[in-house]
């Protein structure tokens, strides 16, 4: 609890925008997550929250399947991509009781469209995926702060000297041996002579 009323502290330098069209149920959900005096209510032309330059946009299974027979969720993932940074549609449900109830009032529509359609989605903007609206916005909350911590995540990983590395596991992997301290330093070297640079180091932890 006190990590996230400091997360909420840290962030909410501007307040979470939410539809006026979301549910009295989704605005609630919306106010005690981020906190009533954090989000302001107003018509938005393209997603459901947005924050700074994220903008989020949610459907439920339902909703996603009828949006895209008609279209409608194509439009809107182009506004979503023109408008914010960082962009994303999360669907959430239960796929395969949404697909067979569906099925059964004679409205078909095959897993194999369900994911074509997410993978067509994908090429325009971010599609994520989680099982009920707690998690979505558990999801979207984690969004708006990763998107705005100002850490930059591309950044390229430092070499790592490989054969270095299989040395220090090697030792990491004695070092694990609960009969550690029966070996002596003369045992250790003979395993391999390109790790007795290390064998110093390891005994030293024993002084």
């Amino acid at each position: 609890m006190d990590s996230y009323k400091e997360w909420r502290i840290e962030i909410m330098t501007e307040p979470v925008i939410v539809d006026s069209r979301e549910t009295k149920k989704r605005k609630k959900k919306a106010e005690n997550l981020w906190g009533e005096e954090n989000i302001t209510i107003e018509r938005l032309p393209v997603g459901d929250y947005v924050y700074k330059n994220v903008g989020v946009e949610f459907k439920t299974v339902d909703d996603f399947i009828s949006s895209v027979k008609n279209g409608r969720i194509y439009n809107q993932a182009i506004s979503l991509s023109e408008t914010f940074t960082h962009h994303y549609i999360i669907v959430y449900g239960d796929v395969s009781k949404t697909l067979d109830r569906l099925y059964r009032i004679g409205h078909v529509f095959t897993v194999s469209q369900y994911i074509g359609a997410l993978a067509s989605l994908s090429q325009i903007t971010n599609i994520l995926v989680v099982d009920n609206e707690s998690q979505a916005f558990k999801l979207t909350k984690k969004l708006f702060e990763k998107c705005t911590d100002g850490k930059n995540r591309k950044a390229k990983t430092p070499m790592i000297n490989k054969k270095k590395e299989k040395h220090k596991n090697k030792m990491v992997t004695i070092l694990s041996l609960t009969g550690i301290l029966l070996l002596t330093e003369s045992h250790l070297k003979s395993m391999s002579p390109s790790c007795s640079y290390e064998i110093p180091n390891i005994f030293s932890l024993f002084v």
